[in-house]
């Protein structure tokens, strides 16, 4: 299931609330059951997934049990943090991380 453009706002403040819990975004798609509009849906979302980024970070990824959620399409990484838009790998023109 898609998620109506105007629902934007409502997805974007429970995202908020469930980082804070220590839930990442990609996650949260899953719990909701839909997925953003540059997402896919799957099974088991990776512990984690590559982003693109203008600075170069230390990154801790950790282990996660298998959830559903939605994850950038093959080719594509998320833009800036893991909760960003998905975009195509070959437009990271920093670091992918």
């Amino acid at each position: 299931m898609r998620l109506a453009a105007g629902n934007s706002c409502v997805l974007w403040k429970v995202a908020l609330l469930l980082t804070l819990c220590g839930v990442a975004a990609a996650h949260m798609e899953g719990l909701l059951g839909v997925c953003s509009s540059t997402t896919v849906p799957v099974d088991c979302v990776p512990g984690c997934q590559l982003i693109c980024t203008s600075i170069l970070i230390i990154r801790r990824c950790i282990a996660l049990e298998c959830r559903r959620g939605c994850v950038c399409p093959p080719g594509s990484v998320r833009k800036g943090s893991i909760e960003g838009v998905c975009i195509k790998r070959s437009a990271c023109r920093r670091w992918v991380l």
